[in-house]
């Protein structure tokens, strides 16, 4: 009954999500330039070093459009939250049930709460948005090269 059974598949990438993960990896790696790996194997360096050395800081792009994707997948999640957890829900779960802590709480005289909901779920948007703004410009960049097309 740990929170690290709900987070730990996460930052590893596991789970239900996994497959557009390795999709995307797949088709930025599949463009990578052999020339670039050659250059390297002419150098001296082996099949590690070619990796640590030049794919993995090359790769700024797709990681960063992994873990947006990630981020947001992980963050909109109600279904493994509540599958995981028995306490300590984290907030879609608990803007899920707001409905339920208005009446027990008896705001309003129990009555419709809009502009509570409307507060909480702008509450709940509110740290993405402001992520993806920060992070607009790498991660438009990072979908026109991974190459995801719709």
């Amino acid at each position: 009954d740990s929170a690290a059974a709900f987070y730990l598949p996460s930052l590893c990438s596991i789970g239900l999500r996994s497959g557009i993960i390795i999709f995307i990896y797949m088709q930025f790696f599949s463009s990578f330039p052999k020339e670039l790996e050659e250059a390297a194997w002419i150098d001296g360096a082996g099949p590690i070093k070619t990796f640590l050395k030049i794919a993995i800081p090359s790769s700024g792009v797709v990681i960063t459009t992994v873990i947006v994707f990630s981020l947001i997948w992980h963050w909109n999640d109600y279904y493994l939250a509540v599958m995981y957890l028995s306490d300590k829900f984290p907030l879609a779960v608990r803007i899920y049930d707001i409905d339920n802590l208005i009446t027990a709480v008896n705001i309003w005289g129990g009555g419709s709460a809009v502009a509570i909901k409307s507060a909480a779920c702008f509450m709940f948007i509110a740290p993405m948005l402001v992520i993806y703004l920060f992070m607009q410009r790498k991660f438009v960049q990072s979908i026109d090269r991974v190459g995801i097309t719709g």
